[in-house]
């Protein structure tokens, strides 16, 4: 709670604006608004409506309690970046955890002593004038009802303070310990870099690929009527398409339980490696596709069920001259070759850094079409350790997975300045680095180390928090009743 002063206070500083959203878990809880009750029941409804319960202890909301400020402060601050519902369901888990901190405080049997709350409330209550010093006049003022309700926000506070700091997040680390791990966090590194995707690989390649396996890019006109009951009711189909009473399409209205039942079941042009999974067995799939234009199959076995097929156009060999084949070949290659398509790229990407290292790393560029792209400083944080400086995945992404990548951190740690490190993949990319500077300390736009600190005390408190109010908000004390209570408050809303 702080102070209602008028005097200006200094601006933040950017640390201290992190350690401000740092700790936002912890004052979301413990926090006391005083605010009158007339000021915001007109927003947030009238009458208390029940969320949920710990305990047997009803979570509300109303205008003026915890869960009421708590819904207008983030509609204050996150209105354009939350959903509506989801807003209340954050606020509803913050008054949750609050009243099960409570009752667990509570039953612990936590006390917080008369001269205490007094004290609480002269220096930070309700009854404070425009220099923030406590006013006698205001305290006579208050109606009774009023000072009970303070008295009892701040006792409630305070005890929730109590219990958070001592029975959740403990003791502090002493700064000393963690300003030695802190400083882990530098020397930095910067690299300059080069990707191989699967852009990269060759039409060549997809073309010689292509033809070695050329069966399976095959295509046929097909229709097809698929039954899900049993293989007599199969048979029954098949039989009145034989017939020719009924059309086709008429059954497969009547019959299909697949994607082109409503289409008389037409399939369309479709490729080989397109309808292996359609098949228990390969060897049906070649029957298939030695039927002509015209032909009914017989009733082959599907993992879903039993299907049969009319072949409207026989079977064509592939078009590997045809851009779209092609491009179908490269994207089967993508989804069920990648060991090939690593392969190739860790191979160029080799003779990459063999040119980097035989005639330097502009003509390496210049020989493979490539553009040289820049990290940022890079701290030694395997797996991002929020305590330490996080790795940017880049502004396109490609980064994201070294920073858990051991291989990265072993290769690019070791290198000399201009050095270019062996081909490193993550990502479905392959990469080569080249260390290009190294930052020994925190330079004058950098974050202090004791900044580095407060945070990391934070941090480590706030992820205390919030373990224990996953804890508490997955105990069978929690009846989580959220939908009800939304739909009702909206409806007073509405009224």
């Amino acid at each position: 709670m702080a102070k209602n002063k008028t005097t200006q206070e200094p601006l933040p500083s950017k640390a201290e604006k992190n350690l401000n959203i740092a700790s936002t878990i912890i004052l979301a809880i413990i926090v006391v608004t005083f605010i009158a009750a007339p000021t915001v029941t007109g927003i947030l409804g009238s009458g208390a409506v029940s969320f949920g319960s710990y305990a047997g202890r009803p979570i509300e909301h109303t205008g003026d309690n915890f869960f009421g400020n708590q819904v207008r402060q983030m509609a204050q601050f996150q209105s354009n970046q939350l959903p509506p519902e989801t807003l209340w369901r954050q606020a509803f888990q913050n008054a949750a955890f609050r009243v099960a901190i409570q009752v667990e405080a509570e039953e612990a049997g936590v006390l917080i002593s008369s001269p205490l709350v007094d004290n609480e409330l002269r220096q930070f209550g309700p009854y404070l004038d425009q220099d923030g010093q406590f006013s006698p006049q205001i305290f006579r003022e208050t109606p009774d009802a009023d000072k009970a309700r303070y008295r009892q926000d701040v006792e409630q506070s305070l005890l929730q303070n109590e219990w958070i700091q001592t029975r959740i997040t403990g003791p502090k680390l002493p700064n000393q310990i963690l300003r030695d791990a802190l400083a882990l966090s530098y020397p930095q590194r910067k690299f300059d870099y080069v990707s191989f995707s699967e852009e990269d690989y060759p039409l060549s390649e997809v073309e010689r690929w292509g033809k070695e396996n050329e069966r399976l890019f095959r295509t046929m006109v097909l229709s097809r009527v698929t039954i899900t009951t049993s293989d007599k009711d199969a048979e029954f189909v098949r039989s009145e398409i034989l017939k020719g009473e009924r059309t086709f399409e008429s059954l497969a209205e009547a019959y299909s339980k697949d994607q082109y039942a409503q289409m008389g079941g037409s399939i369309g042009k479709i490729a080989y490696h397109e309808l292996l999974n359609d098949f228990v067995q390969e060897s049906d799939l070649e029957s298939l596709f030695n039927l002509r234009s015209g032909e009914l199959s017989q009733i082959y076995k599907t993992p879903v069920g039993w299907s049969v097929y009319r072949v409207q156009e026989g079977a064509k060999p592939a078009q590997l001259n045809d851009p779209q084949t092609l491009q179908a070949i490269r994207q089967y290659m993508n989804l069920n070759e990648r060991g090939l398509i690593e392969d190739y790229l860790n191979k160029i990407a080799q003779e990459f850094t063999q040119i980097v290292q035989n005639r330097g790393w502009e003509a390496a560029l210049r020989q493979f079409n490539k553009s040289t792209k820049e990290t940022g400083f890079i701290a030694l944080n395997f797996g991002n350790n929020p305590l330490l400086p996080n790795f940017s995945p880049g502004p396109d992404g490609e980064l994201g997975g070294l920073n858990s990548s051991e291989s990265f951190f072993r290769q690019t740690f070791k290198l000399n300045p201009n050095q270019a490190s062996i081909p490193i993949s993550s990502n479905r990319r392959v990469f080569v680095f080249r260390l290009k500077e190294i930052k020994q300390a925190p330079g004058p736009n950098d974050r202090p180390l004791d900044a580095m600190v407060q945070q990391a005390q934070f941090s480590i408190s706030n992820q205390r928090v919030q373990q224990y109010q996953n804890l508490l908000l997955s105990s069978y004390k929690f009846k989580d009743n959220f939908e009800e209570g939304y739909r009702q408050r909206l409806r007073t809303f509405q009224e």
